[in-house]
This record gives C-alpha cells, structure tokens and sequence, in this order.
C-alpha cells in the first residue's frame, strides 16, 4: 500500500490532480507511519501484556483501536478518491 499510494500520488501530481495526489501521498505516508512506529509499539504492549503487565493491556487497546481507524480512513479516502477520478 505504501509503494502503490506512493506512485499514485506522483501519476496524480503528473496529471495536475494536485488534491488527489495529497490524499494518496497522506495514505503513503500514515501507512508507512503505522507499519514503521505503530505497529512495533502495539506489538511490545502485546507482549508486555502476555508477560503479566494489565497496564500494557489497555496501551494494546488503544494502539489497536488508532491502526484500525487509520486503516479504515485510508480504505474510505481510496474508494472516494477512486470514484471521483473515473
């Protein structure tokens, strides 16, 4: 999603589509966000949860909760951006 929001984002400033090809660079750059800093930290609550820390339990949730409502943002901006262009 990174490399595919990414290349869009440049075929859409090529084609002077310059808020389309905001949108699809935010898409590439919160999805690199999520994978390189989001992701590692809910996973280290994760563990830290399984180890017996209730407190990391609930930084899990929360964690969760955030990448799944980025997630849902940028699948909801792809489908708007994809129904405008055709």
């Amino acid at each position: 999603m990174i490399v595919a929001s990414a290349v869009a984002a440049i075929a859409l400033l090529l084609a002077g589509r310059y808020v389309f090809a905001g949108v699809a660079m935010v898409i590439a750059l919160s999805t690199l966000w999520v994978r390189q800093i989001l992701v590692p930290k809910i996973n280290a609550h994760r563990d830290a949860e399984f180890a017996g820390d209730a407190e990391a339990g609930k930084r899990f949730e929360r964690g969760h909760k955030l990448s799944v409502q980025i997630n849902m943002a940028q699948l909801l901006a792809t489908i708007v951006v994809m129904v405008l262009i055709a």
